[in-house]
Formats: C-alpha cells, sequence, structure tokens
C-alpha cells in the first residue's frame, strides 16, 4: 500500500490507513513463500513512482503499482520499516536493503523495464540473476576477507612468538636465580670454613 502522508496527521490503525491510501495491491503468497520475497521501490521525481515484487522466483518481477500523478516525495526523505500497520501486525525479517540513486533515470516505466532487463545471468551464489556491480563488489568482499585472514593469522603468529619469549625471559630469570644463589651458599660454606680454621 502507498500513502501519501502530510507530516501532522497521524496514522489510522482501526481502518489499516485507508484514509491516505493512495494505490495498493494484493500479493498472494508473499508470506513464507519457497524462497526470499523481494520488494523494489523505484521513485523519479516528478516522473512515476513503482512498487514491483518478487516472490515467485528469481527475477520474476510483478507490479504492484504505479503512479505518474501528484507524486511529489520531500527532500528529506526518511526509509523506514514496519510490519505493524493496523489492528494486526506480522514479524518479518529484512535480510538485505539496499538504497541507490539513479544517474541517468528512466523517464517512465516502460524503460525501467528495458533497463531491469539489462541483468545478465549467472551461476554464482545461488543467485542467477546478478548485475556486473553485484559480481565486482562480491569479489572485492572476498579480497577484502581473504586480507582480513591472513592478518589474523600474521596477528596469532605474533602473539605466539611473543608467548614463547616471554616464558625464555621468565626461564632465564629463574636460571640466573639458582645460580645466584648456589654462589650465595658456595660463598657462605667457605666463609664458615675460613672462619672456623681462623679460631683454630
Amino acid at each position: 500500500m502507498a500513502m501519501m502522508g502530510d507530516g501532522k496527521t497521524s496514522y489510522d490503525h482501526q481502518h489499516d490507513g485507508l484514509a491516505n491510501e493512495i494505490a495498493s495491491c494484493t500479493a498472494r503468497g508473499l508470506y513464507n513463500a519457497n524462497d526470499i520475497s523481494k520488494a523494489r521501490v523505484t521513485y523519479v521525481k516528478g516522473k512515476f513512482l513503482s512498487l514491483d515484487l518478487d516472490y515467485k522466483g528469481h527475477n520474476k518481477w510483478t507490479n504492484c503499482f504505479m503512479l505518474t500523478e501528484n507524486i511529489d516525495l520531500p527532500q528529506g526523505a526518511f526509509l523506514g520499516f514496519s510490519a505493524r500497520t493496523g489492528q494486526l501486525h506480522e514479524n518479518h525479517d529484512l535480510h538485505r536493503v539496499q538504497v541507490y540513486s539513479l544517474r541517468n533515470p528512466p523517464s517512465n516505466y516502460g524503460q525501467l523495464l528495458e533497463l531491469d532487463a539489462g541483468l545478465r545471468p549467472t551461476k554464482d551464489f545461488g543467485n542467477p540473476y546478478r548485475t556486473t556491480t553485484d559480481i565486482a563488489n562480491e569479489k572485492q568482499k572476498q579480497l577484502l576477507v581473504k586480507q582480513r585472514e591472513q592478518e589474523l593469522k600474521e596477528n596469532q603468529k605474533g602473539t605466539w612468538m611473543g608467548f614463547l619469549f616471554k616464558i625464555f625471559i621468565v626461564i632465564v630469570v629463574i636460571l640466573l636465580a639458582i645460580v645466584a644463589y648456589g654462589i650465595y651458599i658456595t660463598k657462605n660454606k667457605r666463609t664458615r670454613r675460613h672462619e672456623m680454621d681462623y679460631y683454630l
């Protein structure tokens, strides 16, 4: 459901916000689907606002609604999510939220569909449709993970080396203490013998 608020009127929970509704659709099978359900909101200032849903399979997008009139979102927009929209509410898990700014936005919904067809199929990571940007980002993430693992290995080596060095220092100090004690005892015995010989 799309709503247009004025920033002053509170949401009517008793009637599920019907007073402010400007568009809506029904999506049977959206909840507890076999795969991850996706929603895509596209807003082009002064052109259109659309909501597409993908809950039947990878990239089988279904248009929920598309508005072309009286759609002017404010400059300082906020993005929020809620499953409590009326008397009834549900639990939803959001796995990922992606926000993009379009450099060359489509002028109408048809152009958006043409741009959407530019996605190329791949077999990586169980997602049959990923853009080249997604693939590049995934490779960069993998590289960062490998670098982090290497840093952790180096840190662990450094930690073990430091630990072994400390043990070595403790052993040396103990040995020096034993040697010093032995020298002290030997000197004391010699001094006592010398004193006894002096008195005899």
